[in-house]
């Protein structure tokens, strides 16, 4: 999604989650027609609902548009372009949506494989985020911290 050679007319984001929405206004801010597609009936579902409601009004003041409540079912690909066919995730008539471009951000995962976490004795969960405490640091190595995507939940932690 950053390594595009031109800004492209109508960008699809399938996943109203952080990373979908922030790069969907950076290529919105860069003149593409941005719409995000999103499973469930709300954006950012970690997040507090009003506060995503919030987020959502003033990321449409900028054009982005939504289709939430919305699944992609399939899509036909061609070289320059693509059909998307998608309808309401509870039910109801399917319609198709055309992109230039089309971004999934859908899920978030850890890239923790062949880290070498093992062999340091740092404990992950099954699907591989690294476990902490309170405070990010990794049990039994105080200097260490983890943030992001690597641990469960969302992180406010900056720096």
């Amino acid at each position: 999604a950053l390594a595009l050679d031109k800004v492209p007319k109508r960008m699809a984001v399938i996943g109203g989650g952080v990373i979908g929405l922030e790069l969907g206004s950076v290529w919105r801010n860069l003149g593409a027609e941005v719409t995000v597609v999103e499973f469930l009936d709300r954006l950012l579902p970690p997040v507090d609902g009003e506060v995503a409601k919030a987020f959502q009004k003033e990321m449409e003041k900028t054009g982005i548009k939504f289709q939430l409540g919305t699944k992609v079912v399939g899509a036909d690909v061609r070289e320059s372009s693509a059909t998307l066919h998608v309808e309401p995730a509870k039910g109801g008539n399917p319609f198709d949506m055309e992109a230039d471009v089309v971004l999934v951000a859908v899920g978030r995962r850890p890239y923790t494989k062949n880290l070498g976490l093992e062999e340091l004795g740092i404990e992950t969960d099954r699907v591989g985020r690294v476990v902490v405490d309170d405070r990010f640091c990794v049990p039994n190595y105080p200097n260490i911290r983890a943030i992001g995507d690597l641990i469960r939940g969302v992180s406010t932690q900056t720096s």
